[in-house]
């Protein structure tokens, strides 16, 4: 009987590999929201501010946290609503980031702001965490493809708990943005204002 109950368990196992069912970061979409007006957004400076980085004994991944500082500037007249691309490098590896996570925002025409965020990675390399990591920030301008389900709005059913816990996860530590400065109206990025606000005038 216990031989009986073990390959139902194990064929059900293997099974919930194959079933695909809604992806619980997209709900099913295969994207995130797109962006508007964030053409001419610009990231002026980074202070990456990593955390630490942990792995998580239940699923093998490793969580990264980070409280970057984001400077900020909208050259454009018309309000910016849209998401920052924030990459996780291993220091000295630009072309492949271990993890990517976005950041909302709201910027007003020809205005800049400072805003400081936490970020939660995910990923899974197969060793022990690195502690030399950097981030890498930018605007995007069009949609985004969910990474969780590659843009199909599915995942199967076995990997539907994981994803779901991160999500769980994440929501339950990031807080909401926090402007560090008051939004700016200035000319633009080079301009007396723009200089004074980071310091070069």
């Amino acid at each position: 009987m216990k031989k009986i109950i073990f390959f139902v368990i194990v064929i059900a196992l293997i099974a919930t590999a194959f079933i695909e069912v809604d992806c619980p970061i997209c709900e099913g979409k295969g994207s995130i929201e797109g962006s508007h007006n964030m053409g001419l957004v610009r990231v002026l400076r980074v202070e990456d501010r990593i955390i630490d980085s942990v792995e998580d004994a239940c699923s093998g991944y490793i969580v990264t946290k980070a409280r970057p500082v984001i400077y900020l500037n909208n050259l454009g007249t018309d309000k910016a609503i849209g998401w920052l691309k924030v990459d996780l490098l291993m220091h000295g590896d630009t072309n492949k980031p271990l993890a990517t996570q976005y950041l909302k925002i709201e910027l007003e025409g020809e205005t800049s702001s400072t805003v400081q965020s936490l970020v939660v990675f995910a990923y899974y390399t197969g060793d022990l965490p690195n502690n030399d990591l950097s981030l890498r920030v930018s605007p995007m301008t069009g949609g985004i493809t969910d990474t969780s389900c590659n843009g199909s709005g599915k995942v199967a059913m076995n990997k539907f708990w994981l994803t779901k816990h991160f999500k769980e996860d994440i929501a339950s530590e990031i807080q909401e943005q926090e402007t560090l400065e008051p939004d700016m109206s200035h000319g633009g990025e080079g301009s007396y204002e723009w200089l004074v606000w980071m310091e070069l005038a």
